[in-house]
């Protein structure tokens, strides 16, 4: 009977064991940081926030963030969603944001326009925009690599009113557009220091995007 006990116990510590070492790997692969890729939020899913971060390229060159950074981490913001600027060029910025907020943030993403004679349907500029090979992509909150970035794949049709003073140069009125790219969302954000760091590239453009959002949360 003590051989039993013994044994069992035996078992017994070393499952706990087994489990306290898998339990980091678990939780980063959970994306505790971020929300799942099918994730509806305010009702929307993750493609239709895409097509809302589209938006920013529709603000006229002399206030847009591209060109000129803000100090908030966001250029819009949907009740307690933030949508973080994206850029032309790799780099870093500095930003805050009130605590229990979420932030969208584009690891990188293709768009195509009719205004750009990228094509003339919603089908063709789909084609267009998902024909641009993406790879090496990553993606970190706090230094924890968020896993399976592959799944946070996303496409979206949305449609740009350019004023006279766009970013692209093009005539004003409104253009029609297909984005492909790889987004998330995070879960609320709590008071102090964070990092998000992305990284894409897109070989045929022999573009490469790298960006670290340096994030102070206020209470």
């Amino acid at each position: 009977m003590k051989k039993i006990r013994i044994v069992t116990v035996s078992i017994v510590l070393a499952s706990m064991l087994l489990m306290s070492l898998s339990t980091p790997h678990a939780l980063a692969s959970r994306n505790l940081a971020v929300l799942p890729p099918e994730a509806r939020v305010q009702g929307l899913t993750l493609s239709e926030w895409l097509a809302r971060l589209q938006q920013l390229y529709a603000i006229p060159e002399p206030i847009n963030p591209i060109f000129h950074p803000m100090p908030e981490c966001y250029f819009a913001r949907y009740g307690n969603v933030g949508i973080a600027p994206t850029y032309f060029e790799s780099g870093s910025s500095s930003c805050t944001m009130p605590a229990g907020m979420m932030l969208h943030v584009n690891v990188i993403v293709a768009g195509c326009l009719s205004a750009m004679g990228d094509g003339d349907t919603e089908e063709e500029l789909r084609a267009c925009a998902e024909g641009v090979t993406m790879e090496n992509l990553q993606a970190s909150m706090d230094g924890i690599p968020i896993s399976n970035i592959d799944n946070y794949a996303v496409t979206s049709p949305f449609t740009l009113d350019f004023t006279e003073e766009n970013i692209f140069g093009l005539p004003a009125g409104p253009s029609l557009g297909v984005a492909h790219g790889y987004e998330f969302i995070t879960t609320p954000l709590s008071p102090g220091q964070h990092t998000i760091h992305v990284h894409g590239e897109a070989p045929e453009f022999e573009f490469v995007y790298d960006w670290t959002y340096n994030i102070t949360v206020t209470p």
